[in-house]
């Protein structure tokens, strides 16, 4: 498993399997696939999903990049927005049907930060210090700019830490995913 934010529940699980998987027959196709292909080109980008698919589907934890977290967002992206569109049909994660996948809200919950999203004049007309104040690392720089990562920068490494369980019920029958209507009020 990945190590995210918050720990996964079965619905993330599942939709991310079929983000992660949807999205590799897209880079294979050459279909719908942009942003992280400029950086790692079809094959690089397929090797990169590939590790984070045996990450994902592991008993062990793993910490992946800002480079991953990137293919991650995108690969949900992609997947929301095509389910949102009914293009899949009506789809369902064990039990759970949602109307809509909300990408906010996932990463929102799940995702550390999305730095990794950040313009690239945004990023280049940060000075060092607002750099540092902002607590952006210089992956970001990296991905702003469409530079190659260095093998270092795409290691991923196991860990013996427990994720942080989620303390509110995230979906509700005939509601988008996740749903924290509730939570949000508070």
């Amino acid at each position: 498993m990945i190590k995210w934010a918050s720990k996964p529940d079965p619905v993330f699980n599942d939709i991310i399997s079929n983000a992660l998987g949807y999205y590799n027959d897209c880079i294979k196709e050459n279909f719908f696939v942009d942003g992280s292909i400029k950086i790692f080109g079809q094959i690089g980008l397929t090797i990169e999903v590939v590790k984070i698919i045996n990450a994902h589907n592991s008993k062990s934890t793993f910490v992946v990049t800002d480079y991953h977290f990137l293919i991650l967002y995108e690969a949900l992206a992609l997947y929301c927005d095509l389910f949102n569109d009914d293009m899949f049909g009506r789809v369902s994660f064990g039990d759970i049907r949602p109307t809509k996948l909300n990408l906010d809200e996932i990463a929102d919950i799940y995702f550390w930060d999305t730095d990794f999203l950040m313009d690239q004049a945004i990023v280049n007309g940060l000075s060092i210090d607002q750099k540092d104040n902002l607590a952006i690392s210089p992956v970001v720089f990296s991905i702003a700019n469409n530079l190659t990562p260095h093998a270092d920068e795409l290691k991923i490494s196991v860990t013996d830490e427990e994720l942080e369980p989620l303390n509110e019920t995230i979906y509700v029958e005939g509601e988008p995913y996740p749903y924290l209507d509730d939570f949000d009020d508070e």
